[in-house]
C-alpha cells in the first residue's frame, strides 16, 4: 500500500511539474491548475473517504470488509483508513492519467512540426506503450489509469517543446522606411498593424507617439499615448521615464511649452514616487523656463565671452538707451525670482551680476552677487577665478580703482594659483609694474 501510494505521489507531481512548465508565465493557468487539483483529487478522495464511514444503514461502506466490520460491531477504523488511502491512491491515478492526456492534446493542438512530434511519440509510446499494455495484461483493467499515465508521460516529457508559443516579434522597418520618404499615413499604419500582434510593445508605442508628435504635429494625440503608456500596469519604472521625459522634450522642442513640459515630468513623479526616476525628474523640473519668454532666451545663441583680464577687455555698458535698461530691469527680476527658488543656480546669479554691472550700471550689487557664488563649496577653482577675474575687471573699468584692482589680481594669484586666471593675473601685474617702472625714469 505505501509503495502503492508513492506511485501515486510521483506520477501526480510529474502531472504538475509538466502542467506548469507548459505555460508557465500565465497566473490563469497556474490557478486552473489548482482548481483542477482540488476537483480531481482532493474531492473525490474526501467523498470516498466520508462515504466510506458508514453514514447510515441506508448507506453503509463500499468496501464489504468495512460494511461486515461495521455490522458486526468490529474493530473498523484502521480498515477505513486503509480504503481511504487505497481510495486516494486510485484517484491520483486517474487524475494524472486525465491530465496528461489533456497535456498531450495540448502539444497535438500548438505542435508547428507535426511530422517530428509523431515520430517521436511514435517511438516513445513503443516501449511505455508496451510496458502500460503488460501491465493491465497481468493485473487487471482496475490498472488502466496508471497504464495509460506510463503510456504517456515520457511522450509528454520528450515533446513538450513542441506546445511552445511563441509570441510575434514586431518590427517597425516599413514604418521607419514610409517616415524616410515623408508617407506618415502610411507609417501609421504600418506601426498599428505591428501593434496588433503585440499591444503590449513599448517600442511601437512610442514610435506612434514620436509620429504624432513629430510629423503630425497632434501633440494631444502623443500625449494620450503616452499617458496610456503609463497607466499600463504592465510597463516597467524605466519604460514611464522614457516616456515622460521623451514627451517633456516634445512639449518644449515643438511647441514650445514649458507648463506641458512640467505636466509630463510631474506625471512621472506621480507614477514611480520616491525612485530615482522622480528624483531626477524634480531635478529637472527645477532647470525648466519658468515661461515661454525664459525659454525663447535660453534658445538664442549666447555670445562667448573672453577672459576679463585680456589687456584689450572693456565691459560694454548701455545706460543710454531707456527701452534697454526696462529691458535689463525685467530681466533682473525674473533672475531674482528664480534665485529665491534655487539660490544655488550659479549661472542664473551669474547673468543677474553682470545685467546689474554692465546694464543696470550698480557694480557694487553685481561684485556682491559673484562674491556669495565663491564663498560656495560646490563651484571649482578655475570658476571661482574667473568670477574673480570679473570682479577685478569691474573694480578697474567700471569704477576707476586701479589699488582695488591689483588686490583682487593678488587674490586670485594666492587663493587659485593652478587656474589660468591666475597665470593672467601674474601677467596684468607685470605689465602693470613695467608701467609703472617706465614711468618713473627720468626723461
Amino acid at each position: 500500500m505505501i509503495m502503492l501510494v508513492f506511485i501515486a505521489g510521483a506520477f501526480c507531481f510529474c502531472g504538475w511539474r509538466h502542467w506548469q512548465e507548459l505555460d508557465s508565465k500565465s497566473p490563469s493557468w497556474k490557478r486552473l491548475l489548482f482548481d483542477w487539483t482540488v476537483k480531481g483529487i482532493a474531492f473525490p478522495a474526501l467523498v470516498w473517504a466520508l462515504v466510506n464511514l458508514g453514514l447510515s444503514r441506508k448507506f453503509p461502506p463500499f468496501v464489504p470488509r468495512l460494511a461486515e466490520a461495521q455490522a458486526h460491531h468490529w474493530p473498523w477504523f484502521f480498515w477505513w483508513v486503509e480504503a481511504a488511502i487505497v481510495g486516494l491512491a486510485a484517484v491520483a491515478f486517474c487524475w494524472a492519467a486525465v491530465t496528461y492526456s489533456w497535456i498531450f492534446g495540448i502539444i497535438l493542438t500548438r505542435s508547428q512540426q507535426k511530422l517530428e512530434l509523431a515520430l517521436t511519440a511514435g517511438l516513445v509510446g513503443l516501449v511505455s506503450g508496451s510496458v502500460g499494455a503488460i501491465m493491465v495484461y497481468y493485473f487487471g483493467a482496475q490498472t488502466a489509469p496508471a497504464a495509460v499515465t506510463i503510456f504517456l508521460l515520457p511522450i509528454v516529457h520528450l515533446t513538450l517543446h513542441h506546445a511552445e508559443v511563441f509570441a510575434p516579434i514586431p518590427t517597425y522597418s516599413k514604418a521607419m522606411a514610409r517616415i524616410k520618404f515623408g508617407k506618415y499615413s502610411e507609417a501609421e499604419w504600418a506601426v498599428i498593424n505591428e501593434l496588433e500582434k503585440s499591444d503590449k510593445d513599448f517600442d511601437g508605442w512610442m514610435l506612434l507617439a514620436e509620429l504624432y508628435a513629430t510629423k503630425y504635429r497632434k501633440m494631444t494625440d502623443s500625449a494620450q499615448v503616452i499617458l496610456d503608456i503609463c497607466n499600463d500596469p504592465n510597463t516597467q519604472p524605466v519604460q514611464i521615464s522614457l516616456a515622460c521625459h521623451k514627451l517633456a522634450d516634445w512639449q518644449l522642442e515643438i511647441w514650445e511649452n514649458p507648463d506641458g513640459a512640467r505636466n509630463a515630468l510631474e506625471l512621472l513623479c506621480r507614477k514611480v514616487p520616491n525612485s530615482h526616476f522622480a528624483k531626477m525628474a524634480q531635478q529637472r523640473i527645477s532647470q525648466l523656463p519658468r515661461d515661454e519668454k525664459e525659454l525663447e532666451e535660453r534658445k538664442k545663441p549666447k555670445p562667448m565671452r573672453l577672459p576679463s583680464l585680456r589687456e584689450e577687455f572693456k565691459p560694454t555698458v548701455s545706460r543710454e538707451d531707456p527701452g534697454a535698461k526696462i529691458t535689463a530691469k525685467t530681466d533682473a527680476d525674473r533672475l531674482v525670482e528664480k534665485l529665491t527658488e534655487d539660490p544655488n543656480d550659479f549661472d542664473a546669479r551669474e547673468r543677474l551680476a553682470r545685467i546689474l554691472a554692465e546694464e543696470l550700471n550698480q557694480p557694487d550689487l553685481a561684485i556682491e552677487q559673484l562674491n556669495l557664488l565663491i564663498e560656495l563649496a560646490d563651484p571649482s577653482d578655475e570658476q571661482k577665478g574667473k568670477w574673480l577675474a570679473q570682479i577685478a575687471a569691474w573694480e578697474l573699468y567700471l569704477k576707476n580703482d586701479p589699488e582695488r584692482f591689483r588686490t583682487v589680481l593678488k587674490q586670485i594669484i594666492a587663493d587659485y594659483p593652478q587656474t589660468s586666471h591666475a597665470f593672467a593675473a601674474q601677467r596684468r601685474l607685470y605689465l602693470l609694474d613695467m608701467d609703472a617702472s617706465l614711468l618713473d625714469k627720468p626723461v
